[in-house]
């Protein structure tokens, strides 16, 4: 595989020396940018692949997200989605939202702790109030 791109960077200098030396004898008329094309070329059409590559990238993700309607669906419906969660939960139907002991942010949590409620809304009420008063 180095042996390849060797040889392409290889042939684009070799390209660039000819059109030079044609250049500074006057056999060619060329613009300087004609002359000095084989060195950038492929850098240019590396970068329009890159930028058509992530066009076509952010047309498919915003293709998928609507399709599957992930953007569509409201706070509410996704509160709902949780509040129905817990009402099916086997342990006990009570959730307390808290920082996650491992460190990794905030967590909803059935559990049978103290402070626990059955409404995912309070949960999410008391830990708000409770970050506010600590700040």
């Amino acid at each position: 595989m180095s042996k390849s791109i060797l040889s392409n960077s290889s042939i684009g200098a070799t390209l660039f020396i000819i059109f030079l030396v044609l250049k500074l004898t006057h056999v060619i008329d060329w613009s300087w940018w004609w002359i000095t094309a084989p060195l950038w070329c492929g850098l240019a059409l590396f970068i329009i692949v890159l930028l058509i590559s992530g066009i076509v990238y952010i047309i498919k993700h915003s293709f998928f997200i609507r399709k599957n309607n992930i953007m569509s669906r409201t706070d509410k419906e996704r509160l709902d989605f949780l509040q129905e969660l817990t009402n099916k939960g086997n342990y006990t139907r009570k959730v307390v939202l808290r920082w996650s002991t491992s460190g990794r942010g905030w967590r909803l949590h059935e559990t049978s702790r103290e402070d626990a409620v059955a409404d995912v809304r309070i949960a999410i009420d008391k830990f708000i109030d409770m970050e506010t008063t600590s700040d």
